[in-house]
């Protein structure tokens, strides 16, 4: 009988231990819904703030819109008054280069135009002309350039 009674002390060791463990357990367990509650309050308000945070972007970006808009179209309307500038600086300079072509010892006069009163010819004064007009408007403006300016390229 001593078997019996040593087994019998072991299995009460065993349902003392297991009692404590179930107490520790009932102690933790309404920590563990505290954690479990803070976590899921946690998750609403980060939900919360990321809608919050679409809809703002998106009501910046309706804002926006109209100003995007808005500046398209003077880039467009700069684009169409450079080009006009171009144009007309370019017309002036056409001119003055079959002006100075007749005077020029080294343009060809007598080959024939095509039409747009430019004369084709052995100078290189347009090109020079075309290059200077470019740097002109990236420095900020189209300046009246003389004819003796335009030369001395």
């Amino acid at each position: 009988m001593p078997d019996v009674r040593k087994q019998k002390i072991e299995l009460l060791d065993k349902v003392n231990g297991e009692r404590k463990a179930k107490k520790q357990l009932a102690r933790e367990l309404p920590r563990s819904g505290d954690i479990s509650d803070s976590y899921m309050e946690e998750k609403a308000r980060l939900e919360r703030q990321i809608r919050r945070k679409a809809e703002i972007q998106h009501r910046i970006s309706q804002e926006c819109q109209p100003t995007i808009n808005y500046l398209q179209e003077i880039e467009e309307e700069q684009g169409r008054e450079l080009l006009t500038r171009q144009q007309v600086v370019m017309k002036e300079t056409a001119g003055t280069v079959e002006l100075q072509g007749k005077s020029n010892p080294y343009h060809n006069v007598d080959t024939e135009s095509d039409g747009t009163g430019i004369r084709s010819g052995g100078t290189d004064v347009g090109p020079k002309l075309a290059h200077q007009f470019t740097e002109s408007i990236i420095r900020g403006g189209v300046q009246n350039l003389e004819a003796e300016e335009m030369v001395q390229m």
